[in-house]
């Protein structure tokens, strides 16, 4: 009875060992009529990414020259243009010159008027004296000195006011807009008007570090994203600084960058720039002996690559571009246009 038993039980196991022999072998078959499997990555552009502010392109807070405001011309939160009159101011420190300066044209005047005076007088005698008579010539050569000492008293008298009018130039100084923009007022503790231009231009304010400056220039697109409502819009870095900005730390310098914009930001809002890279990258495992397997409908093809090893990963230089599929797992067996799966 138990030989029988025993006979059952090898019976079993030994059929049990052949059917899991014959569906390995089929699955074994299976596999190798379809290829092995092998995992592949897309290669593409990657972007370089930083937060930054939407600021006005420029601010610039105006201070009258000294002397006491005497007129403002404009009002708080007026639209202005670039050379219109915001206030005027008046020096009283100079008054003392000024008035000098009135005293002196004064006099050139009463000098000129006597200068005047005499000509006059002796042209009315020359007129009564008969050509003939004795004193004439004198008369003549008189009337030629006055008119030579007018013409003097006239080119003082000039240079008087001259002198007067640059003076009231400088006792009185009207402060002009230096761009157009939207004009701000504030009042000092002395009451003092202070007048702040910021221009209707947008621009995002970044910064990069030392380690990222050179991903970015001058001209390069770049894509700007609000946080809080989404909008977005591509422009161009129009500006990328050589020097430290003032927040840089000890050992990790920073260098701002800015990015105009249009309407469609708000000044002081946070978004995100993205900076698209020209580089593919390649995981470390995909290169064997300067060449990957690019998987195309089924197969797998040897594609020589040259490639700049970086922190982690492999900089492609040549032989690959955007959108090609890698395997980055092959292996030793694996060969030019060899059939293969790839999971997916």
């Amino acid at each position: 009875m138990m030989k029988r038993k025993t006979m059952w039980g090898l019976m079993i196991v030994g059929l049990v060992v052949l059917l899991g022999g014959g569906i390995f072998a089929w699955h074994k078959a299976a596999s190798s009529a379809n290829g092995p499997r092998f995992r592949v990555v897309r290669l593409h552009n990657n972007n370089f990414a930083v937060t930054g502010s939407v600021q006005t392109h420029r601010t610039e807070k105006l201070t009258p020259k000294e002397g006491k405001v005497q007129q403002l011309f404009i009002s708080n939160g007026e639209t202005v243009t670039k050379g219109q009159e915001l206030l005027s101011t008046f020096d009283e420190s100079k008054t003392p010159e000024v008035q000098t300066a009135q005293q002196a044209v004064a006099k050139s005047q009463r000098e000129l008027n006597q200068q005047a005076q005499a000509v006059n007088d002796l042209k009315s005698q020359l007129n009564q004296t008969p050509a003939d008579d004795p004193s004439y010539e004198q008369m003549r050569t008189q009337l030629k000195e006055a008119n030579n000492s007018y013409k003097g008293a006239q080119a003082d008298l000039q240079d008087q006011q001259n002198s007067l009018a640059t003076l009231q130039k400088t006792q009185t100084t009207i402060l002009q807009a230096p761009y157009d923009g939207v004009a701000t007022i504030d009042y000092a503790l002395d009451g003092t008007p202070q007048i702040t231009i910021v221009t209707n231009d947008l621009q995002v304010r970044g910064e990069v570090t030392e380690y990222d400056y050179a991903k970015l220039k001058v001209n390069q697109p770049v894509k700007i994203k609000a946080l809080a409502n989404g909008k977005q819009q591509t422009a161009a870095i129009d500006y990328l600084a050589n020097n430290p900005a003032p927040d840089s730390r000890k050992n990790m310098s920073k260098y701002e960058f800015t990015v105009p914009v249009d309407n469609r930001f708000m000044n002081g809002q946070t978004v995100n720039i993205k900076i698209p890279q020209d580089d593919l990258r390649l995981p470390l495992s995909a290169v064997r002996h300067g060449q990957v397997f690019v998987y195309r409908q089924g197969r797998a093809y040897q594609q020589a690559v040259t490639v700049q090893k970086k922190a982690g990963y492999y900089r492609v230089k040549t032989g690959l571009h955007a959108g090609s599929q890698v395997i980055i797992n092959p292996n030793r067996h694996l060969r030019d246009q060899m059939k293969v799966q790839i999971n997916d």
